[in-house]
């Protein structure tokens, strides 16, 4: 069960989510206002936030309320992950067990965003993209859909991401994406993020 996420001035924050997939990236990269609209059921975030108790996908780890038979089932989440990702990565085990996830909003908290990294709170929308979270997504999608899906999907999420790119170039439009969000994603892409680690070795 997750719970009605709000901030300290009561604004709404999206809690509730649907499982990522190829045409989820497609559109997370394309960032485009018509193409959401129509194809809204395929987001991860929905468009609307739902009032009532609903079952979902996945839940913000932010507030959740677990059964200890859920973990007695997966366990407790993957360790691997720093932040990000390991709550989608719970649920989605959790969902292959037959669990359901509900997000229930007469459950309300307050949350400070992004306190843990400063990635999406407050006049830091635009700063750059911390390395663990491009490698929480890698691994969530190689450990839950194998190397080829990710591929898939760094190439679906990247090339729009190109487009979207391109077209705020020609109509002179520019949106408050992270900093060297292109050129992070890229490199820390399943085709180029190797080259990191043999840095490394």
């Amino acid at each position: 069960m997750g719970s009605r996420l709000e901030g300290e001035d009561g604004e709404l924050q999206g809690s509730a989510f649907r499982f990522h997939t190829l045409k989820s990236e497609l559109l997370s990269g394309l960032r485009l206002g018509i193409t959401d609209t129509l194809f809204s059921k395929y987001l991860v975030s929905p468009k609307e936030i739902p009032a009532e108790p609903t079952q979902v996908d996945w839940l913000a780890g932010a507030s959740m309320l677990v059964r200890y038979s859920v973990i007695e089932d997966i366990g407790l989440m993957d360790e691997t992950y720093f932040l990000y990702y390991e709550e989608t990565d719970f649920c989605l085990q959790a969902h292959k067990f037959g669990w359901q996830s509900w997000y229930v909003p007469s459950s309300r908290i307050i949350h400070y965003v992004g306190q843990s990294t400063g990635v999406v709170s407050g006049d830091s929308l635009r700063r750059r993209r911390p390395k663990y979270w491009f490698q929480s997504r890698q691994y969530y999608l190689i450990k839950n859909h194998g190397i080829i899906y990710t591929a898939l999907a760094d190439l679906s999420w990247g090339g729009m991401f190109t487009v979207h790119k391109v077209l705020d170039f020609i109509r002179l439009k520019f949106h408050n994406d992270a900093k060297y969000l292109w050129r992070d994603f890229w490199r820390n892409s399943i085709f180029l993020s190797w080259l990191d680690r043999k840095q490394d070795v």
